[in-house]
């Protein structure tokens, strides 16, 4: 998800010099993202689904903006309340939006974990990261509550990873090394993001 953010921060600049600074928030927002993800995905399933809601919603909104051609202040009137519309389904309709949360993000993440230290061919990523996505939102619905507890802290784990990796760290390694780097401090942050949450919410059920 955060690869399609990416790209459609570089396409925002292509298409509306202005946002400059679009890049820079998404990957900070996306670490902070990921952190969130790792300790709380579970506490915060309601708002995690409605931000991703909101995201896809906006996405589509601004894509189909710039097509239309549409003007200010329509251009930015249309990805906002599309962005709300989405966001407000995900987060009343709970199962709804964790199916669809979950989709997305186990998608996303596993075509980009595929695409970045397997070297699968991109569509060869996507369809895995397809059938991926859907499993996990299948079991999500049934069993809501360990799956997003597992799920959210080592992709959450694997998200702040990747980006501190990728921006924050200037030491550079050999590719191996540093891919080890990466899905070592990833897999470990989730996997004491797992312990913390399965902790803290053993009374809710």
């Amino acid at each position: 998800m955060i690869n399609l953010l990416n790209q459609f921060a570089e396409f925002l600049q292509m298409t509306t010099p202005e946002a400059q600074g679009v890049q820079a928030a998404i990957i900070i927002g996306s670490a902070i993202l990921g952190i969130l993800y790792c300790f709380f995905g579970y506490r915060s399933v309601r708002l995690i689904t409605a931000i991703v809601g909101f995201l896809l919603g906006f996405v589509g909104g601004t894509v189909a903006s710039v097509h239309l051609n549409l003007t200010s202040p329509l251009d930015i009137v249309v990805p906002v309340l599309a962005g709300v519309v989405v966001a407000l389904l995900n987060f009343f309709l709970y199962k709804l939006g964790v199916f669809i949360a979950v989709f997305f993000v186990t998608m996303s993440v596993t075509a980009s974990l595929l695409l970045t230290y397997v070297k699968l061919e991109e569509n060869v990523a996507l369809i895995i990261g397809l059938a991926a996505g859907l499993v996990f939102a299948i079991l999500a619905v049934i069993f809501v509550k360990p799956v997003i507890i597992i799920m959210t802290a080592f992709m959450g784990g694997l998200l702040f990873a990747d980006q501190i990796f990728e921006y924050l760290v200037q030491v550079r390694w050999d590719s191996q090394m540093e891919t080890l780097a990466r899905l070592g401090t990833g897999a470990g942050l989730g996997l004491i993001g797992m312990i913390f949450q399965f902790v803290t919410t053993r009374k809710k059920g």
